[in-house]
């Protein structure tokens, strides 16, 4: 069995599927649509597997950017938890600098502006809805280990006590994701869902930035490596030293180079 085929809907498989609505505009709305919310649904019924799937995917992210990056250090807060050294008063975050974070805004020294709305704006598109607060904080730990930004993905966004449902648990909501995916998850990790797809999409989107083409082949690999992933972790295995020290390596091949400053 290849992990994605249809007709399977382990975590695994539902994820593979969901990966390729980030790289490809052209699937049919209806398709998008239904693997959006089996995606959703998996996290929303298993916020640990969630967790380690988007802390990890958006801690790679953003770690491949360039080090001097503003959106390396991010500061946020989301009701008693914190990221940064600079963490705001109210739930949100902000730059080095103090400025507030989460609009387009945040995104014109590297993307520009070239046409008079972002909704418009090839460069500017996916960053043209405004972040919530609690997306703000989910793209800050993405300046954390994997380790770490699953932990306070989890603590933050998840409640406590939560738990995974088991297999039986999981197939049921994936395949009723697929009958009426427009109904909204309701499992312990629905605010997971409402916070980190975003900061996901965002992550990607600042890095695509840097790139001459809107087609990143690492964003694949990353969100591929934590698809499988995310379920070792979340069943308590340890996936060993050789493992990271591979991820930091493809990280590190795939980090991006500095603007030239007459690019700024």
């Amino acid at each position: 069995m290849v992990a994605g085929e249809p007709g399977f809907d382990a975590p695994v498989d539902v994820a593979v599927r969901w990966i390729l609505t980030m790289s490809d505009p052209l699937i049919p709305p209806g398709y998008r649509e239904r693997m959006d919310a089996q995606m959703s649904a998996q996290i929303s019924v298993q916020p640990q597997w969630g967790s380690f799937f988007l802390g990890g995917a958006i801690s790679d992210l953003i770690h491949t950017l360039p080090s001097e990056d503003p959106w390396r250090s991010i500061s946020a807060r989301f009701g008693d938890h914190a990221i940064g050294d600079k963490a705001p008063g109210f739930d949100g975050a902000v730059t080095d600098d103090g400025a507030p974070f989460g609009t387009y805004l945040n995104a014109l020294d590297v993307s520009g502006q070239v046409m008079a709305y972002p909704e418009i704006d090839p460069g500017l598109i996916a960053f043209a809805q405004d972040l919530m607060p609690a997306s703000c904080y989910a793209l800050a730990c993405g300046s954390l280990s994997h380790k770490e930004a699953a932990e306070a993905l989890r603590a933050a966004l998840v409640p406590f006590g939560s738990y995974d449902v088991g297999d039986d648990g999981q197939q049921d909501a994936v395949g009723a994701a697929v009958i009426h995916p427009e109904v909204p998850p309701e499992g312990s990790g629905a605010l997971l869902v409402e916070a980190g797809l975003p900061a996901l999409r965002w992550a990607a989107a600042r890095r695509r930035s840097y790139l001459d083409s809107f087609d990143d082949g690492y964003l694949f690999e990353v969100l591929a490596r934590w698809s499988h992933l995310a379920g070792r972790l979340a069943a308590g295995e340890d996936p060993g030293e050789d493992q990271w020290r591979l991820i930091a390596a493809r990280n590190e091949q795939n980090a991006i180079e500095p603007l030239p400053a007459d690019d700024f």
